[in-house]
């Protein structure tokens, strides 16, 4: 496996990890600024995709989650 494909894989991966850790059921003790570390997560891994021109599909966070 290349690089850069190893690298898209990692990143689509990590999106995953944090629509799952929002989407799943709210926690006690889980605030605001952990949904904001997520988001941020999301927008690096997002950013990683562009600098690689992934054009694949990506997951989408469910509604009334964020």
């Amino acid at each position: 496996m290349t690089e850069k494909k190893y690298r898209i894989e990692c990143a689509l991966d990590e999106i995953d990890a944090c629509y799952d850790l929002l989407e799943s059921a709210p926690k006690p003790g889980q605030s605001d600024e952990i949904k904001k570390v997520v988001h941020g997560c999301v927008r690096k891994q997002k950013a990683i995709l562009s600098e690689y021109k992934y054009t694949g599909k990506l997951r989408k966070l469910r509604r009334g989650c964020a």
